[in-house]
């Protein structure tokens, strides 16, 4: 299961960063590519909090250890994309919000299937009468 979650999160990473490199700025494709595999990540923590679960319910049930580490997670990505001396540092482009949800979306994306299978999995134990 692992390595089906890690081959999602790189098609995502991998399209999003190739959808922009075509528009020949290596500075916003390596920005978009390090947002989207920071989400991701974040994104299968939350995914894998559960195994039956949908992260929509994990992520009702407060863990301070996990709001912490995204909090911290965001923080940074932030301080990266949009201080100038880190986004020079890192060669790194600044990031619109549409180029955030852009991320976001693909890092949905990439986990939308391991959601629609712990769903499907749980209506059918269910079904079983093993719910």
């Amino acid at each position: 299961m692992s390595l089906l979650q890690g081959l999602g999160v790189l098609i995502a990473v991998a399209a999003v960063f190739a959808l922009q490199y075509a528009g020949d700025d290596p500075a916003r494709a390596r920005a978009l590519a390090f947002t989207t595999l920071v989400l991701a990540n974040l994104g299968l923590i939350v995914a894998n909090r559960s195994r039956s679960s949908l992260s929509v319910h994990t992520l009702k049930r407060f863990n301070l250890a996990f709001w912490s580490v995204a909090g911290g997670t965001l923080a940074g990505v932030a301080l990266v994309l949009y201080e100038p001396h880190l986004r020079s540092l890192f060669r790194l482009a600044e990031l619109s919000i549409g180029e955030i949800l852009l991320c976001a979306g693909a890092t949905g994306l990439s986990l939308a299937w391991f959601e629609i299978y712990k769903w499907a999995r749980f209506h059918r134990d269910a079904g079983k009468g093993g719910g």
